[in-house]
């Protein structure tokens, strides 16, 4: 093997590890989404007996500022995984542009003149 391979090797190497931090990713996206939906539903189920002059206003800031951190952390997570899985795939099925980054096409010889 030449370094033009071991240069694909570990290009392909890099694109099955991005693919391995996307799926590890996934548990996280779940997480995130099933406790932004439980904060979004419960903020719908007790939005009008908490009110701003009930004695429950805490409880209230409380389930406003954990429904953002979560919206939030769902957001990040489904970024993660999209970019995560678009590198790792492109770089499984072709990875050129990265290749050619890494080791640039060799350049035309230029002939030798020879003086007549």
């Amino acid at each position: 093997m030449d370094k033009k391979d071991w240069i694909w090797v570990a290009i392909r190497i890099f694109g099955i590890y991005m693919l391995v931090l996307a799926v590890t990713g996934v548990p996280s996206l779940i997480s995130s989404a099933w406790m932004t939906h439980a904060f979004w539903s419960l903020e719908k189920r007790r939005g009008p007996t908490l009110s701003e002059d009930d004695s429950n206003k805490v409880l209230l800031d409380a389930l406003l500022r954990a429904k953002g951190i979560y919206a939030s952390s769902l957001l990040a997570q489904v970024v993660r995984v999209i970019v995560f899985t678009l590198i790792g795939v492109y770089l499984l099925k072709s990875g050129r542009l990265i290749f050619r980054l890494i080791h640039p096409p060799d350049r035309p010889s230029t002939p030798l003149t020879q003086g007549e």
